[in-house]
């Protein structure tokens, strides 16, 4: 006899699982970005190092509607972690690659999974509330995309306030 799940702990799990997925997706623009220098010290490149930035946003924004499309025709939760898997494919790729190439190619891969993290966790989101909670669960999922986690150095005569 199979267990019965609590329907309200059952949303939060899905809702911790897509949250932590769309994190994932958010940051590592951050992650790239700060390592870039010493990824074009190890691998050279320069004149080529803002295409793993452009081939990264362009399979993402590019594959949305696809998975879109997709977690139609054969489900959210098959066509998630099929992105997921992607991203993660593409993430461990791109710290394994050897040339300025290949790092663009794993970061293209990684934009192929990373189009579904978003799109796809958003729907899922708003399969799991209804019209009066949805808002409020896709705020905190899309709170995560918004949030940079680097501060910027604060400045001499630099206020948290207005000035009176």
């Amino acid at each position: 006899m199979g267990r019965v799940v609590d329907p309200a702990a059952r949303r939060a799990l899905v809702l911790s699982g897509v949250m932590a997925a769309v994190f994932l997706a958010a940051m590592e623009s951050t992650v790239v970005a700060t390592a870039m220098p010493t990824v074009i010290a190890s691998l050279g490149g320069i004149r080529i190092y803002s295409w793993t930035f452009s081939a990264f946003l362009l399979t993402s924004t590019v594959t949305m509607p696809i998975w879109g499309r997709l977690a139609d025709q054969v489900g959210r939760r098959p066509a998630y972690l099929a992105g997921l898997t992607l991203f993660l494919l593409g993430s461990a790729s791109a710290g394994l690659s050897r040339s300025m190439e290949e790092l663009i190619a794993f970061r293209a891969l990684q934009g192929l999974g990373a189009g579904s993290l978003i799109s796809i966790g958003m729907t899922i989101v708003g399969d799991l509330y209804g019209v009066e909670r949805r808002h409020r669960s896709r705020i905190l999922a899309l709170g995560l995309l918004h949030q940079h986690p680097v501060r910027p150095a604060r400045r001499r005569g630099h206020r948290d306030r207005p000035a009176r």
